[in-house]
């Protein structure tokens, strides 16, 4: 997720994040190869204060000039008690759907994966409402079984109300970069730059020559 918001230029993002400033400092440092300039996130350590103040989330949000609103993590941000209790998870969360909604402001919200992990929207921890109540829900995972060896693969499963985009396969490269991979069939761009064979090619044809999910 840091990584894929760094390179939203051009998008004013406000980060609600349980990270003390310490600790995030030193997560940029690790990874200022890779992400370049940060000065669109603006980073709020709002742990304490959203616990002690319910408004002060929303009064933010509300207040200040960002597209992007993330807040990370619902569990620590909200301060849901009993997160398999359906009827808590959504007195908490819808809230900020709704000021996000009207406001026309993206939101993005993290939570963790249950132990047990699972498939079609199942692996969240806590209540099936922390997917029901959103639009999309990206879950990142990590392989199981033999592919599990591999400490920089990742898989990311997308389903949403409209379209369930399917699965995708994310390695890290010795650069420290992310590529989008499927199984052993390499990067994405490596496989369109076979498609092309140095030549143009219209969009829809490249996108006939593409595997699941495009």
């Amino acid at each position: 997720l840091f990584q894929s918001v760094s390179s939203l230029k051009g998008y004013k993002v406000l980060w609600f994040t349980e990270e003390n400033r310490k600790i995030l400092k030193k997560r940029i440092i690790l990874r200022a190869g890779h992400i370049g300039d940060i000065s669109h996130i603006t980073w709020d350590y709002a742990m304490g204060k959203a616990l002690s103040n319910k408004q002060y989330i929303i009064n933010r949000i509300l207040n200040f000039d960002a597209d992007i609103i993330i807040i990370d993590t619902i569990r620590s941000m909200l301060g849901i008690a009993e997160e398999n209790q359906a009827g808590q998870v959504a007195e908490a969360m819808i809230p900020y759907v709704q000021v996000c909604g009207e406001a026309g402001k993206t939101l993005i919200l993290v939570h963790h994966e249950r132990k047990t992990s699972g498939e079609y929207g199942l692996g969240i921890s806590g209540s099936e409402a922390f997917g029901g109540i959103v639009d999309t829900m990206l879950e990142l995972k990590r392989e199981r079984g033999a592919a599990a060896s591999d400490p920089n693969k990742r898989i990311l499963e997308v389903l949403g109300r409209v379209d369930v985009v399917g699965k995708m396969e994310y390695t890290r490269l010795p650069t420290g970069d992310l590529a989008v991979t499927y199984g052993s069939g390499g990067s994405l761009e490596l496989k369109l730059l076979q498609l092309m064979d140095g030549q143009w090619i219209a969009t829809p044809d490249l996108l006939k020559g593409l595997p699941d999910p495009k």
